[in-house]
């Protein structure tokens, strides 16, 4: 059966298993049984939609699109409440092997009748079905349209050939995986404060 996307929405963000508070080198990432029922989390689309930070007047101004790229449903989750708990107010979409990504990006395929915006950011997972996260990003610098588009690895892998090569082909970051719920918190939290308030990305007024 054909994978399709996860999709998390702020008002159901309660129905999702908690994170409970880590003691010293507790490792919170959960196991498969604790995971929702996969009918209720997968949709033909993948689409977060989190509530801006209120005390931050220009967060519903600032609003920026992320695709995520990863065969993982727990990191995709924990992504998505990392987003969610930082109160980023910004919209994550996801896919889940390297066809699904080029299909999204280019806008054929599954999403040829309703091509998607193209995203401001990219986390690439490198270990995907179907086609890897090398050969993806290999693609997406080779096309005219979208090698413009930074993308930051985020895998478990730490061979050194791979964030060489990934650099070499036009990463613009490379990132290993968060080991604990925390540290997905703040990494989402540095990766978007980054790129969305620090840099100044191509047609967008974010600085």
């Amino acid at each position: 059966m054909e994978r399709r996307s996860v999709i998390v929405v702020a008002e159901e963000m309660s129905a999702l298993p908690t994170m409970s508070t880590p003691g010293e080198g507790a490792v919170e990432r959960r196991g498969p049984q604790s995971l929702p029922n996969p009918q209720e989390v997968v949709s033909e689309e993948s689409l977060l939609m989190t509530q801006p930070n209120e005390a931050d007047p220009r967060a519903a101004s600032r609003r920026f699109l992320v695709l995520m790229a990863d065969d993982d449903p727990e990191d995709c989750l924990l992504a998505a409440e990392a987003i969610q708990e930082n109160r980023l107010g910004h919209e994550v979409h996801f896919v889940h092997d390297g066809e699904e990504l080029l299909e999204y990006l280019q806008g054929r395929g599954r999403y040829a009748l309703n091509p998607p915006q193209l995203p401001d950011l990219l986390l690439l997972d490198l270990n995907m079905p179907k086609l890897d996260g090398r050969e993806a990003l290999r693609r997406i610098k080779n096309d005219p349209r979208l090698r413009g588009l930074p993308v930051v690895i985020l895998t478990t892998s730490r061979l050194e050939e791979d964030v060489q090569k990934c650099y070499q082909m036009g990463a613009a970051s490379f990132l290993s995986k968060p080991a604990t719920y925390r540290e997905w918190l703040t990494l989402i939290r540095d990766v978007c404060t980054y790129w969305f308030e620090r840099v100044r990305l191509p047609g967008r007024e974010n600085l």
